[in-house]
């Protein structure tokens, strides 16, 4: 959840509405549901991968609807890219 402008990761994301998570939130979330663990830190991960991710012009990156970002094609992405071990560093 973004605090004072920072973002820092949640312990248990069910717990959280999802009008009150942001593109980081959802990407943590969906990191620990396929069960990786960041060598370095889930913020590190959360941000290396949502970066090049927003930069990827072969996926949609943004759900037009509501302007989240498209959690299908992020998962496409991250398979493409190897796992999440890619943005670990």
């Amino acid at each position: 959840m973004v605090n004072n402008g920072i973002w820092k990761p949640d312990v248990d994301y069910s717990v959280i509405p999802e009008g009150k998570m942001c593109d980081y939130d959802y990407v943590a979330r969906y990191m620990q549901r396929v069960g990786y663990t960041p060598k370095t830190s889930i913020e590190n991960v959360v941000m290396q991968s949502t970066a090049d991710f927003d930069n990827e012009e072969e996926f949609v990156p943004k759900n037009y609807s509501n302007l989240m970002i498209n959690m299908e094609a992020f998962a496409d992405f991250i398979e493409a890219n190897s796992g999440f071990e890619e943005f670990d560093y």
